[in-house]
């Protein structure tokens, strides 16, 4: 196992073991790291060095000897001064015979704890309590609210409590790319900091945007009917606010993303079965008709290359033009540049 000397991991207190740190610019838990040798000199405790729900046992060091694995796999080392040698399963085992012939007041002598008995050959498991529901580390909510670094309030959005996700919308430091990313996101809080977002993101918005789009914004602004519509649709809202220059920087794949996601949300709000099939670099195909019935349309690649008002405008065009509007047919056609 390359990575027992060179695992670089950091205690978790919502999961309550020790995690691989994945932070691209700086940790919010600090420099307190260590590694899976360090794991075992300070008693042993459960890791996920790879991130995810597979949990590994590592043993405290015992006769300069520890473990690391699952109850059914694991691997053993030795420290030789610096060195670290592996043993042989064979070598693994009567280690473990050597251990399980001690009293288990030996474990609570040298303060082992009881789930890991089993790794040392100390009888077995206790049945583990239903862990808590996790709860969010008050760093967390400390460093959003305080920290200037937009790294790590980039980290902070992707948060499960969305407590920490409306510090991150009310920080100035946070980067526009990270507020954009709440403001299209659709869990069952985001209404919660929504406002917040949209409030930031439309004073600096605000500052990016020509003579000929803030007059555009405050006509539209006015219409009561289109703040409704607006309020639980977030890709619609970014295409409606985002100034033309800043959507132009946007990758296009990004933009695709937003446009399709924006095609749905409307098409479930107006009850009308028109899907995204995929997009084209010809013309737009649209008499589709998928197994659910639904009619599927294909969008030139170049749509994404016009303003993003421009966007959604076509995309109220195009659900016009599918239930027959002929001025709307029309208006999709001069879009496109090709007949309806």
């Amino acid at each position: 196992m390359s990575t027992v000397a060179k695992a670089n991991l950091h205690w978790s207190p919502s999961r309550q073991r020790y995690m691989k740190c994945v932070a691209q610019v700086q940790c919010p838990y600090g420099g307190a790291h260590t590694s899976i040798v360090g794991i075992a000199e300070a008693g042993g405790g459960e890791l996920s060095d790879h991130g995810h729900s597979s949990v590994k046992i590592v043993s405290p060091v015992v006769d300069g000897v520890f473990s690391v694995g699952t109850e059914h796999r694991r691997q053993t080392w030795k420290r030789k001064g610096d060195e670290l040698i592996k043993l042989t399963p064979y070598e693994a085992e009567r280690w473990r015979a050597s251990l399980s012939k001690r009293p288990e007041e030996a474990a609570i002598e040298t303060r082992i704890e009881p789930m890991l008995l089993p790794a040392l050959g100390w009888g077995s498991a206790p049945v583990r309590a239903k862990p808590a529901p996790r709860q969010t580390n008050p760093k967390d909510l400390f460093l959003a609210e305080s920290t200037d670094d937009a790294g790590i309030l980039a980290q902070l959005a992707h948060s499960p409590d969305w407590n920490v996700r409306l510090l991150v919308a009310r920080n100035p430091a946070t980067a526009t790319d990270t507020l954009e990313h709440l403001a299209l996101a659709t869990d069952k809080h985001a209404h919660l900091y929504r406002s917040a977002v949209r409030a930031e993101l439309g004073h600096r918005y605000q500052d990016e945007r020509d003579a000929e789009e803030l007059a555009a914004h405050e006509r539209m602004a006015k219409d009561p009917k289109r703040r409704k519509w607006l309020e639980d649709k977030p890709n619609s809202w970014i295409l409606s606010e985002i100034p033309n220059a800043r959507w132009q920087r946007k990758p296009a794949e990004a933009r695709r993303s937003i446009v399709r996601a924006a095609l749905e949300e409307t098409a479930k709000a107006l009850r009308v079965g028109l899907k995204l099939a995929g997009w084209t670099g010809n013309k737009l195909v649209k008499h589709l008709t998928g197994k659910d019935g639904a009619q599927l349309v294909r969008l030139p690649h170049r749509l994404v290359q016009k303003s993003a008002r421009e966007v959604l405008g076509f995309l109220f065009a195009l659900f016009a033009a599918s239930a027959g509007d002929a001025k709307a047919q029309k208006r999709v056609a001069r879009t496109l540049g090709f007949g309806w």
